[in-house]
């Protein structure tokens, strides 16, 4: 029965030594996503005047971040209307002086301080669609996976919103504790595909550590963004074809959907 019990424990010890080496079986030390068309789900561009549809969503925003400050008591306020084309000046200046690379926090601020309104950052985060679009389905799974099997997450965005703002969104797809840092344009300053976004992400990924760059994975849904500045840096990438058909080679893989991330981060034994 000794021997018996002996066998038994070496075998649970061989199944757990296979599992722990099947959930490390990546050739990726940081994985780094784009988000929107990505993960998230992003309508095909239709046809349309995108000016007044822009207009539109910069709108909904505002009025959220008004209703907030309103809600919270703080004033006295402009009305609305002088409010948002306060907002809009000063982001067309914004627009001229550092094209997509500064974030609404510095808009709103500079309106802030134009109607002598007491310090409101903490409803800054605010300002963004009240209900986020949809993830495409698989997404939480996969970076459950990814997760689980030890592989740190960043986030890569070319945004005006800002990280707080990110998070926010994240926590409310319930996917914002599976990211070790989100960097965005709006906050860092840089946009894709400059290199210079990228090695940044490396920083916060893997702050200290020396890292192969064939061991790190760009995944996007843009070739000019996503990849390009990713192979820039001599890194992996997938184009995930959610809104383009092909990376015409540039990308190592052109995926149909994240589904298919699996085989790709967690390749299959031969």
């Amino acid at each position: 029965s000794n021997w018996v019990s002996l066998l038994s424990c070496l075998h649970c010890a061989s199944l757990l030594s296979l599992f722990v080496m099947e959930s490390r079986a990546s050739p990726f030390d940081l994985i780094v996503f784009d988000f929107k068309g990505t993960l998230q789900v992003k309508k095909k561009k239709i046809k349309a005047d995108k000016q007044t549809k822009k207009i539109l969503k910069l709108r909904r925003r505002a009025t959220n971040f008004f209703e907030s400050i309103n809600e919270a008591g703080v004033g006295p306020l402009p009305t609305f209307d002088d409010f948002f084309a306060a907002f809009l000046k000063s982001k067309e200046k914004f627009d001229n002086e550092k094209p997509d690379c500064y974030s609404w926090s510095e808009v709103l601020d500079e309106i802030v301080a134009e109607f002598q309104l007491p310090d409101v950052s903490q409803y800054y985060n605010q300002f963004q669609d009240s209900v986020p679009a949809p993830l495409y389905p698989g997404v939480k799974e996969l970076l459950q996976r990814i997760q689980q099997n030890d592989i740190p997450l960043v986030m890569l965005r070319n945004s005006n919103l800002s990280r707080v703002s990110m998070e926010k969104t994240l926590q409310t797809l319930d996917i914002g504790q599976y990211f070790k840092y989100i960097v965005t344009s709006g906050e860092v300053g840089i946009r894709k595909p400059d290199k210079r976004i990228f090695e940044f992400c490396i920083q916060k990924g893997l702050p200290g550590q020396a890292v192969s760059s064939e061991r790190i994975l760009m995944v996007g849904n843009e070739t000019e963004a996503d990849i390009s500045g990713a192979k820039s840096l001599g890194w992996k990438t997938v184009l995930l074809c959610n809104t383009e058909s092909t990376s015409n080679g540039l990308a190592d893989y052109d995926l149909p959907s994240i589904q298919e991330l699996h085989d790709v981060i967690f390749p299959p034994k031969l």
